[in-house]
Parts: structure tokens; C-alpha cells; sequence
């Protein structure tokens, strides 16, 4: 996985649900990325930089929304 030896675990819940994790192949094994399928609908993260700092910063409170908001948003 871009060019760092990888393995998939995949994890079923259900028929409609899905998880495929890549791991690093080599110890310590760290994610890279993850592909998920929920009812149709599918969705991925990668991860880089792995053990890198890094900053983050939090959007204001005006661009952010409760989980519930966001479920009444996609209709889940």
C-alpha cells in the first residue's frame, strides 16, 4: 500500500456492513488505511505519516455538528 508492505483484515457484521483494515505488514503494524461499506454505501480513510507529529486544529463551533445532526443530515 503505496509502497509499504501490507495486510487486510475484514471484518463482517452483516451482509450490509463491512470493514476492510490494511495494516502494516511489518511490526509495529499500524493502519493505513480503512475501507468501510454500510447498506450500499461505501467510504475509505487513508492514513499517512505514520509516528509523525502533527497539528491539528478543530473547526469553529459554527461549522460543527452533534452525531445526531449528522445522522438526520444522511437520513441513517
Amino acid at each position: 500500500m503505496n509502497g509499504t508492505p501490507a495486510r487486510a483484515v475484514k471484518v463482517s457484521a452483516s451482509a450490509s456492513a463491512t470493514d476492510t483494515y490494511y495494516v502494516s505488514a511489518k511490526d509495529p503494524a499500524y493502519l493505513l488505511k480503512l475501507k468501510s461499506t454500510r447498506d450500499g454505501r461505501t467510504s475509505s480513510t487513508t492514513y499517512l505519516d505514520f509516528g509523525k507529529k502533527k497539528t491539528v486544529t478543530l473547526p469553529s463551533a459554527d461549522k460543527t455538528m452533534t452525531m445526531d445532526a449528522f445522522r438526520a443530515k444522511i437520513g441513517s
